[in-house]
């Protein structure tokens, strides 16, 4: 048979495949190779932040003290945001603004006593933003707007969301409903966060949690999900929430990855895949999240990273898990990926790497019967 009759079909059906038939480019890039151990990304526009322990010694597999770095990525100019004594984690960053929890003045008391600073990127200056009583921890900013978890009312009504404007110097409540509210996260005047209010259980172990937000401009307080067993870890970016949700979880650890969008109203399944727990990220149309599972031929958890394009609705692998690296601790910006685990050929499993995701192109296998065809018909 006569191979333009045998590919004709072909061509017409390749362009229309969904999926597999295209693929986004992903090119990976170096963050911070230094000695000791960096960890805990994020990442607004150029600037990526992380904890840094280069100049602490670790004397287990724990290290109890970081500092605050920064890297730009349009200069290639690494430098140093905080390297005050304890342990400083969980930056954030946004526009100019960098934020961290802080136990300068708390060093044996990391989780139990922690502070809120702040660091301008333009003036080179940095501030207290909260130094409260008891537990004020990850931080979240958007613009000049930073929130974080506040438990100096513990004793009340368990771990509240606090809030404080740069721009004017005020602070205020956000949430201090009955119970734990924790891991907040904000874009605009939007907080989302972890909300223990309904959990009826007592004891260390939670088995109930819901996604809460409030709208600053207007102080109304929304639920977001409800749904049975634990929804967890919630990012938002402009009107798209994302959590890591255990609803529909078939064996211990499972989790899939849901999403919300707030203009809307409806909430829709980004994956089922995303296995053992893990912190969704979102920005600019794609969803980030770590799949983590359990390898047991080396008797470790390890975690491939992968991305979802809300535009055109599929998942694809940013990045696979080599035997010596973790990916985990993941941030998005635009298109521009980071996370903890360094990147091929080079570093080791506690530097940070990072990979910008390009337009997608058709996959390698379509691409080489597509120039099949192509020399069939010029033949």
């Amino acid at each position: 048979m006569n191979l333009v009759v045998l590919l004709s079909p072909l061509v017409s059906v390749l362009p229309l495949l969904p999926g597999p038939t295209l693929e986004p480019t992903i090119r990976e890039f170096a963050v911070c190779a230094d000695p000791g151990r960096q960890h805990a990304p994020a990442i607004s526009g150029s600037i990526v932040v992380w904890a840094d322990d280069r100049h602490h010694e670790q004397s287990s597999d724990v290290t109890w003290e970081s500092d605050i770095y920064a890297l730009d990525l349009s200069t290639g100019d690494e430098f140093p945001i905080c390297t005050a004594d304890g342990d400083q984690g969980g930056a954030a960053v946004s526009g100019r603004m960098v934020v961290w929890a802080d136990c300068r003045d708390h060093p044996h008391e990391r989780y139990q006593e922690e502070d809120i600073y702040a660091y301008d990127l333009v003036i080179r200056r940095e501030f207290p933003v909260c130094a409260a009583p008891g537990y004020q921890g990850s931080p979240a900013i958007s613009g000049s707007i930073v929130v974080w978890a506040d438990a100096r009312n513990h004793d009340e009504t368990g771990c509240d969301i606090y809030g404080y404007d740069l721009s004017t110097g005020r602070e205020f409540a956000v949430c201090t409903a009955p119970r734990d509210q924790l891991a907040p996260d904000i874009s605009g005047n939007i907080v989302v966060w972890m909300d223990h209010r309904h959990d009826e259980h007592s004891g260390d172990v939670s088995w109930e949690a819901d996604i809460y937000g409030c709208d600053l401009s207007t102080g109304r307080e929304f639920p977001i999900c409800t749904a049975f067993h634990l929804q967890e870890f919630p990012a938002i970016a402009g009107s798209v929430v994302v959590w890591s949700d255990r609803r529909h979880e078939g064996r211990r650890g499972s989790a899939a990855i849901h999403g919300y969008d707030l203009r809307t109203r409806k909430e829709f399944l980004i994956s089922e895949q995303a296995r053992l727990s893990c912190s969704p990220a979102v920005s600019d149309g794609f969803v980030l999240w770590d799949r983590a599972y359990y390898d047991e031929h080396n008797r470790r958890v390890r975690a491939d990273l992968y991305a979802y394009d809300l535009s055109t609705q599929s998942e694809f692998l940013v990045r696979r898990n080599s035997r010596r690296r973790w990916v985990a601790g993941a941030a998005i910006s635009g298109s521009t990926v980071v996370w903890s685990g360094g990147v091929k050929g080079s570093g080791t499993s506690e530097d940070i790497g990072g990979a910008v995701i390009s337009e997608p192109t058709r996959s390698p296998i379509v691409e080489l019967l597509m120039r099949a065809a192509e020399r069939a018909f010029d033949q």
